[in-house]
């Protein structure tokens, strides 16, 4: 879209008119607002996309390995979106 605009001024106006880069300066300042917003949202959902496919994946994943004994490891209790502290097991006596 800019080049076919940016052909259009030149063949309108010539190649280095001044009046073009001014009009393209204006264009572009009026774009400036608009092209943040559109970024913010984007930057939102793609973040909120990734931490719910990491959370699909981690579950996703306990769910494959439950049957598995790994010393120092529990499966949350509560909602998966929440970080545990691995169990610990307790040390054997000595006597």
């Amino acid at each position: 879209m800019q080049a076919k605009l940016q052909e259009q001024a030149q063949t309108m106006y010539g190649e280095n008119n001044p009046a073009s880069k001014d009009l393209w300066a204006q264009f572009l300042n009026f774009q400036g607002p608009a092209m943040q917003s559109m970024m913010g949202a984007y930057m939102e959902q793609s973040k909120n996309m990734f931490m719910q496919m990491q959370e699909q994946i981690e579950s996703q994943t306990r769910n494959m390995f439950s049957g598995f004994q790994f010393p120092n490891f529990a499966a949350p209790a509560g909602n998966p979106g929440e970080k545990k502290e691995a169990a610990e097991e307790p040390a054997p006596e000595k006597k």
